[in-house]
């Protein structure tokens, strides 16, 4: 075998090589999905969840707003159908096992914001859309944090909510930011003693269901 002939072999041979120890460098995940999750940093994040196996479709809605002279300014809102809005996003809407195998609705500040506006207040609601043949009520969680995945990191809400009827409207929390972008914590307000100001439902007029302040969800 001459010289060129032994040059193509060691190169075929180099190559076959590499082949092999790539998938072992990296190699796919057991359920043959990646799972990666945001570390990054963010001032505010918000989790509702329901059990995986419930084939209820729940949404998330979040609507914020700035105080300026005692007037709201700057209106944020976040739902299903407007996934980003000024300063916050909505990563991900969950409709019911089957069609979605987390019942996990996140929302957070957008990577390019530091802080929530100042003078920020933020109320976070719930809504169900179709229980899809599942039995009701329906209970859920929501949590919100303060500067996540950071030294300041500290848990705002985390509560446990009931929905009994489709169309049910609740409002779970409303979060009021200082002068500074700090979290006034003693003026937080929660389900279920937060009377429901309707966000999903707002001039519906077939005056859908709501929350009652310290009895849940009634009609």
């Amino acid at each position: 075998m001459g010289f060129v002939e032994n040059m193509i072999l060691v190169v075929v041979v180099f190559l076959f090589a590499g082949a092999i120890a790539i998938p072992q460098v990296n190699p796919p995940p057991r359920d043959g999905i990646e799972k990666r999750q945001t570390t990054e940093p963010t001032p505010f994040y918000i989790e509702m969840r329901w059990a995986d196996q419930l084939p209820h479709d729940l949404d998330l809605y979040i609507t914020c707003y700035s105080l300026v002279n005692m007037q709201r300014t700057d209106p944020t809102v976040v739902f299903y159908n407007r996934k980003s809005s000024r300063w916050l996003n909505l990563l991900h809407d969950a409709t019911g096992y089957p069609r979605s195998q987390r019942n996990v609705e996140e929302a957070r500040v957008n990577s390019s914001v530091r802080t929530v506006p100042k003078n920020t207040v933020c109320l976070i609601n719930t809504h169900i859309w179709s229980r899809h043949g599942g039995p009701l009520p329906v209970k859920g969680t929501v949590l919100a944090i303060a500067n996540k995945d950071s030294p300041r990191q500290k848990t705002i809400v985390n509560l446990e909510f009931t929905i009994g009827q489709v169309g049910e409207e609740c409002s779970l929390a409303q979060i009021v930011w200082d002068e500074k972008s700090d979290v006034l914590f003693d003026s937080v307000e929660t389900y279920p003693n937060l009377p429901t100001q309707r966000i999903a439902t707002v001039g519906a007029a077939d005056n859908p269901p709501t929350c009652t302040p310290t009895k849940g969800c009634a009609s």
